[in-house]
């Protein structure tokens, strides 16, 4: 079974950023939108194939049925990539949405929504020694009695309703967390709920609240 990973924040806050200290040769980069890295680039190579990725580690797709034939074909294939990064997640639906905004009717919602269920649904499937990271926007909602709390953004009502929180298939959940003190800009991840955010990580795996956004990190400690 893989180690899923999702990381949530808004745009700015560190999210791509945090797989800068991965290992370029055994990492994998699944790039939604086609944005540059943010980070040396050194070491990662596009995969110029149609197909299943046999060389390179970065591919561009928005599909989920394109990013599980990857993940499958990492995990039988490539057995020297040990971590995988889906950067932005939430795009998968929302640029499916776009090219199906003149469809009548609830069909496209669930068929949507059941595209995006289907990749972190498949994880156990995969060699226990990858972590899969999805990257994913934020957003701020207030339930019935006005309470409100920070989560992962959902593409409208009705696939959130087929998918529920997308942070209930995950063990692993940090949120971005950018700070000013003593002059310096931080940026953390925040590894459990204060209350207000939907973070969790196994009790026991981080004593601070605020770590580092490093990925790297992360997978010591799972390796640990």
């Amino acid at each position: 079974m893989a180690k899923g990973v999702l990381v949530i924040g808004a745009p700015g806050s560190g999210k791509s950023t945090s797989g800068r200290n991965l290992p370029p040769e055994e990492t994998f980069i699944i790039n939604v939108q086609g944005k540059p890295l943010p980070f040396n680039d050194e070491g990662y190579t596009n995969c110029n194939l149609k197909g299943p990725p046999e060389l390179g580690n970065v591919y561009y797709t928005d599909q989920p049925a394109v990013i599980i034939s990857i993940l499958q074909y990492i995990s039988a294939n490539r057995p020297e990539i040990k971590y995988v990064l889906i950067d932005d997640y939430q795009y998968c639906a929302v640029n499916e949405f776009m090219k199906r905004v003149s469809e009548k009717g609830f069909d496209k919602f669930n068929q949507i929504g059941a595209g995006i269920w289907s990749v972190p649904a498949m994880l156990p499937t995969l060699r226990d020694d990858l972590m899969v990271c999805f990257l994913q926007h934020d957003e701020v909602t207030t339930d019935e009695i006005g309470n409100k709390s920070r989560r992962a953004k959902q593409m409208g009502k009705l696939i959130d309703q087929q998918v529920g929180g997308i942070e209930g298939y995950f063990t692993y959940v940090l949120f971005t967390d950018v700070f000013k003190k003593d002059g310096k800009i931080h940026h953390t991840f925040l590894t459990n709920n204060e209350g207000d955010i939907t973070a969790k990580t196994p009790m026991g795996m981080f004593d601070e609240l605020h770590i580092d956004n490093d990925l790297m990190l992360i997978a010591e400690k799972l390796i640990k």
